[in-house]
């Protein structure tokens, strides 16, 4: 029953598609019905809605329509890939002339993106930017509307949060996220100023939010959408497509939409009709609407392919939920960290508490949450029979040596970085003294253990002391000048983080092998390797946006050395590097990081009381994989760089 009905649906899009492959959209005036007076008209927009929506449902007799919709809107196309809101053979491209526009060009580079990958190449990519870069109203956004020179008439210079929701989608999909354009987002979500003067209606502003936004107030947002639900839906088919996709984008349980999206499945052709979704250009003063009911269709058959995908995601998730219920040990040993770890600060003051909660919130968000309080446990772990003398509750209590540490040390880098909030401050210096006294501890009962745990903290001060002195730049402009540190053989990048192996270190030694036997230099040389791999996959990420902020870590230090002349000016070195970077330093990065996998390995290797090393190798895949992640995309950027040369202003 459920597939008839959306083949009605698909149905609508086989009927309307145009010999050509466009779409109709119809015009009428605002607040009037869609009747046999609209205007027809064929526009890039609702094409490129059309094929976004389509893009990743899996159904068969809707690809000749996603193909042959693709070939219409690939041939809208402008010289440096930008686009128009009418199709370029539209008689109103004479009658009724728009300038290109981001609405519709970040609209049809989505759809194509999605539909089309191969399409949307490097050379592509730097058309695109190019453009962004001549119609910023600040470095990184966000955007105007038109994409007109920055001396055109005023009313060509708005600057509007759908169109810039459209971009930042856009940019994502290509893995860019610009903080200005969350900001602003952040601004009109907390404020209420969800409104364009490009839409009637928030239904399609808080769509076109909610693909790509992930900032702090998507609750609000969920908020906005679920105030206006009536009777299970949003109204017409269309606005209540868009809210259920909307909701379901910003992580909504498919619960809360069932209602809806069973009556949108129980819609009939007939049912399915034009709805205002844009503006359409003014006749003689007065406001015009825009609505095609092969976007209406569209819209509906996303929102239902959505439902199904997190209905059946949510079903694979219940028989993992049913084995942390159950007790699964991994979880349970996690939990208990965190757990006697927060009990601490909950004995302090209300503010303290609070900083707790904050940070509790950082730190298990990240992608190392499990991880790092985990690593005792998957010591053990990996030790087989060896380590079936350590306990759960030894495995937690050297856990927590690690949350705290880590908690600590993340506020203080902070403030190393110039960025550190002062209320935080207090409660890193509680997890510290902890941390202290449980080190104290281990020292007091594990032989050796305070000859190896107090030195190795020595050089994670040391290494912070360094990095303090030699790789930080007080103005942008230092960077065209100042020599690049030297990290020489990247133990530094070892030794700011070499805290994470002492709860290791210290079972090794309570199983009996002293300090300077193979066992412990083995331990301490895979977590050297493990650790500076680790730091070389981050500051690949990072070096950009590590420099904007005046630090130099060990990527951005080898650029700047590749650089014999560097300048004219720090845009112009950002370019450098940028193409440096990708042209030539990704592999030898990526070599670097290889190699010190490969001795991470070898170290384990060389660890026969290690019974099950590939546990502790699964820490090394995702750095593996983020290293080839890089050298697929570097040919990519290598077009993308070499097409990219924004026009000097006017």
């Amino acid at each position: 029953m459920k597939q008839r009905q959306t083949q009605e649906l698909v149905r609508v899009l086989m009927d309307d598609q145009q010999a050509d492959g466009s779409f109709l959209s119809y015009s009428v005036p605002l607040g009037t019905r869609f009747g046999s007076e609209a205007k027809a008209y064929t526009t890039t927009f609702t094409q490129a809605l059309i094929v976004g929506a389509l893009a990743k449902i899996p159904d068969r007799p809707l690809e000749q329509v996603r193909k042959r919709a693709a070939d219409f809107l690939l041939a809208q196309r402008g010289p440096e890939w930008s686009f128009n809101y009418w199709a370029r053979e539209a008689p109103e491209t004479k009658s009724r002339p728009y300038p290109d526009d981001w609405d519709d060009t970040s609209s049809a580079i989505v759809a194509l993106t999605l539909a089309r990958p191969k399409v949307v190449t490097g050379e592509v990519l730097g058309h695109i930017v190019a453009l962004l870069t001549n119609t910023e109203t600040a470095e990184g956004g966000p955007y105007r509307t038109w994409i007109v020179p920055p001396n055109a008439p005023e009313h060509w210079q708005d600057v509007d949060i759908a169109v810039n929701s459209n971009i930042a989608y856009m940019l994502q999909l290509h893995g860019v996220d610009l903080p200005n354009l969350e900001h602003l987002a952040d601004t009109c979500i907390a404020e209420g100023r969800l409104s364009s003067p490009y839409y009637p209606s928030p239904y399609p502003i808080e769509y076109f939010l909610s693909r790509w936004y992930r900032g702090a107030y998507r609750g609000q947002l969920q908020e906005r959408i679920v105030a206006r639900q009536k009777t299970g839906r949003w109204g017409n088919p269309l606005d209540t497509a868009l809210a259920v996709s909307a909701l379901l984008n910003i992580g909504a349980e498919p619960a809360a939409v069932a209602g809806a999206v069973d009556w949108l499945r129980a819609q009939r052709p007939d049912d399915i009709a034009p709805y205002a979704f844009c503006l359409d250009p003014a006749i003689e003063g007065r406001p015009y609407v825009a609505g095609s009911r092969a976007l209406t269709a569209a819209f509906c058959l996303e929102a239902i392919a959505k439902y199904d995908e997190a209905a059946r995601a949510d079903s694979a998730k219940t028989p993992a939920k049913a084995a942390k219920a159950s007790g699964a040990l991994d979880d349970r040993i996690h939990e208990q960290v965190v757990a006697q770890a927060m009990a601490r600060f909950d004995q302090s003051e209300r503010a303290i508490q609070s900083a707790a909660r904050q940070m509790h919130d950082r730190l298990l968000g990240g992608t190392a949450a499990s991880q790092i309080a985990l690593l005792p446990y998957l010591f053990r772990q990996a030790l087989g029979e060896n380590g079936r003398s350590i306990s759960d509750e030894r495995v937690v209590a050297l856990g927590v040596i690690s949350f705290y540490g880590w908690l600590a040390y993340t506020v203080y880098d902070d403030f190393l970085d110039e960025e550190g909030e002062p209320p935080l401050l207090p409660l890193a210096n509680i997890a510290l003294r902890e941390l202290v006294l449980a080190l104290h501890r281990e020292a007091a009962d594990t032989r050796g253990f305070g000859a190896v745990a107090w030195p190795a903290l020595d050089r994670q001060e040391a290494a912070n002391a360094w990095e303090v002195t030699h790789c930080r730049v007080r103005r942008q402009s230092d960077l065209v000048r100042v020599p690049p540190p030297e990290y020489a053989d990247r133990r530094v990048l070892a030794e700011r983080s070499m805290g994470h192996a002492l709860g290791c270190l210290a079972i090794t030694m309570e199983l009996g092998h002293g300090m300077d036997s193979l066992e412990v230099r083995a331990v301490q040389a895979f977590f050297h390797h493990f650790l500076i791999a680790r730091q070389l996959c981050d500051d690949a990420q990072d070096w950009k946006a590590d420099l904007q902020k005046g630090q130099i870590n060990a990527v951005g230090a080898y650029l700047l050395s590749g650089m014999s002349k560097r300048g004219p000016s720090v845009r112009h070195l950002y370019a450098q590097l940028d193409q440096f970077f990708w042209e030539h330093a990704v592999g030898e990065i990526n070599e670097w990081i290889f190699g010190e996998l490969t001795q991470a390995r070898a170290a384990l290797k060389g660890a026969a009381f290690i019974q099950k090393p590939e546990v502790l190798e699964a820490l090394l895949a995702p750095l593996e994989e983020a290293a080839h992640k890089a050298q697929a995309q570097q040919q990519q950027m290598v077009e993308f760089l070499r097409t990219y040369q924004p026009e000097k202003p006017a």
